[in-house]
């Protein structure tokens, strides 16, 4: 869920995001949401093939591949007012 913070700050237009976090015996819940952006958001120019860059993270695909991993499940998309969110569900299991 670190990558949805980096996510704000990289492409939202804005400083702030909500944080919530809900621990259940059998579940966490985590929820990132940001407000929308007070003006248009330039776009972020896309890496050649095959090129790499230190810091950048694998978005939203890496984080469902990751949440799905651990068994859990992940939405993603914009809130009604312009922002955009990421939830995810992950097990809690005991060992």
């Amino acid at each position: 869920m670190q990558e949805s913070i980096t996510n704000v700050v990289r492409h939202s237009g804005v400083t702030e995001a909500m944080v919530e976090i809900d621990h259940r015996p059998t579940e966490v819940r985590l929820r990132i949401t940001n407000a929308a952006a007070p003006q248009p958001v330039p776009a972020v120019p896309a890496m050649p093939a095959g090129a790499s860059s230190p810091g950048i993270g694998f978005g939203l695909a890496g984080m469902r591949e990751r949440v799905a991993l651990l068994g859990g499940t992940l939405r993603t998309g914009p809130t009604q007012d312009g922002g955009f969110e990421v939830a995810a569900t992950l097990p809690v299991t005991m060992s």
